[in-house]
């Protein structure tokens, strides 16, 4: 017990001595410099941030989204102002306008009437350019814009309707034919038809200098009970070479989308073409190649095969509808979106998202919270050949149940270039010279081309590019100390090389 004691003092007495040594030779810890060095990057192996699809749907049938008052330039413009200023604080690139929504116009058109959703009558003028200013504000904020039409679509509400002299129903009532209790609809096995369309579109697309002509999922209708087609004759007149009626209503369909593609390539080259289908093309219980889903399909409730389109190369981009959740057993999303970046035969897929269905009663459970929207966007950027979302619709962003908005914030936290769609029109843009910073003013010269824009990237010791100002302009602000540089994109979205790197201490 002695000997126990005897070494615990030792050791108490060494320790002391060892504690107090060190407290006088220790100098105090060395101050964190105010100005650390950040490495200079080696620019060979920076990775730039992937550029991403962020588009918004607006659609004006029934006034869903906008314009909310009718005969009113100023509050019209207002309204509109007011969605992109919203949009472009967080960073979204791309508005999709919904500007022929039911065999009508949003512009001033020689073929069809002004719309009855700008004024509540059809062919009113409605006192503007109402697409020009569209297209202007959209460029103004850096944004594209894709005009959207219903191809088919005469009326949503024939007992309502009210139509004009100018109206392709009065003129040509024998291009159109009931379907349901509301509906009245082209007919797709008319080649009149398909050339009025490609009529209608040479128009706008002539006239306005719009960045995409965008389709939606109505194409033949959704089946209704007691509801019939009533194309047994245009059958009987045009579908030589067809086994059955089914396949040559597809055909019908098919024949539209090609001849827009190649009337676009013809005549606006720099422009894309997309379409926004349902969800699911068919299931893998109809077909080895389809998806694991259940309940409608394309293929065979509507008639669009849209994943032949793909192959055939007819579209820049698809944007299936993927509004279930990721707890669906109909349409998985997670499934969904992996099904469709495998399938589409190289042409760009943005994954069409309903936001409109966060709300904290919403009937699927999975939708009272964000959490879902995180899973969500989770699933898209890590599916190859998946570059982003088109949202549905521009009402529900603004409305922010949820905090929706809040999660977009940190999502899209910085602004990104919309991905290159694979048809290159421009030149392609050189590297901005004459790059320097002044204070917080990062600043370049003037591109060799007036319609390219800048991007202006962060580059951080770790080498690693964040984009922080995409700008049509010569300047832009910037916070941060740390090296920066600056590329140009053309109006293909093809974007050149880095400037030299310059610092900001």
């Amino acid at each position: 017990m002695k000997k126990i004691l005897k070494y615990s003092t030792l050791l108490l007495l060494c320790a002391a001595v060892f504690s107090c040594s060190k407290g006088v030779s220790d100098p105090d810890p060395e101050p964190e410099p105010e100005n650390p060095v950040i490495t200079r990057p080696d620019m060979s192996k920076v990775q730039k941030a992937p550029a991403e699809m962020r588009a918004i749907w607006m659609a004006t049938v029934y006034n869903i989204d906008w314009p909310w008052t009718k005969n009113n330039v100023s509050a019209q413009k207002q309204q509109y102002i007011e969605y992109l200023d919203m949009f472009k604080q967080y960073n979204l690139n791309t508005v999709i306008v919904q500007i022929r929504p039911a065999a009508d116009a949003f512009f001033d058109s020689e073929i069809d009437p002004w719309s009855q959703y700008l004024t509540g009558t059809q062919g009113q003028d409605p006192g503007y350019d109402v697409l020009r200013f569209l297209i202007d504000e959209a460029h103004k904020r850096g944004m594209e814009f894709h005009a959207w039409m219903n191809p088919y679509r005469v009326t949503p509400d024939r007992k309502s309707a009210r139509f004009h002299n100018k109206s392709i129903a009065v003129r040509h009532p024998e291009y159109t034919f009931e379907y349901g209790e509301s509906l009245l609809l082209l007919r797709p096995g008319l080649p009149e038809v398909r050339q009025y369309l490609l009529d209608v579109i040479e128009e706008v697309i002539t006239k306005y200098d719009i960045d995409g002509l965008h389709f939606d999922d109505y194409f033949y209708p959704y089946p209704e009970s007691g509801a019939s087609l009533n194309d047994a004759e245009e059958y009987a007149r045009y579908g030589a070479g067809f086994s059955n009626i089914d396949d040559w209503r597809r055909n019908n369909v098919t024949q539209c989308i090609k001849e827009i593609s190649e009337l676009i390539r013809s005549r606006r080259p720099d422009m894309v073409f997309g379409v926004s289908p349902f969800g699911t093309w068919k299931h893998n219980t109809q077909d080895p190649a389809g998806s694991p889903s259940k309940g409608s399909t394309n293929y065979y409730d509507i008639y669009a095969d849209v994943r032949l389109w793909c192959e055939k190369g007819y579209l820049d981009y698809i944007a299936p509808q993927l509004y279930n959740a990721t707890t669906s057993t109909a349409q998985p999303f997670v499934e969904m979106v992996q099904w469709w970046g495998k399938n589409t035969f190289n042409t760009p897929v943005f994954i069409g998202q309903g936001i409109y269905r966060f709300e904290t009663e919403a009937s699927t459970t999975a939708y009272r919270s964000v959490n879902e929207l995180n899973k969500q966007i989770s699933a898209i950027r890590n599916t190859k050949g998946v570059m982003g979302s088109f949202l549905y619709n521009s009402n529900s962003f603004k409305a922010n149940r949820l905090n929706i908005r809040g999660e977009f914030s940190k999502l899209y936290k910085n602004p990104t270039l919309i991905p290159f769609m694979g048809r290159k029109t421009a030149e392609e843009p050189t590297a901005p010279q004459n790059v320097a910073i002044n204070g917080v003013t990062i600043s370049w010269s003037a591109p060799k081309d007036k319609t390219w824009k800048a991007v202006v990237y962060n580059v951080s010791s770790s080498a690693y590019a964040t984009p922080v100002a995409i700008t049509s302009a010569q300047a832009a602000t910037i916070s941060e100390k740390g090296f920066y540089a600056v590329t140009f994109v053309n109006e293909d979205n093809v974007e050149g090389s880095f400037s030299t790197l310059v610092e900001k201490k």
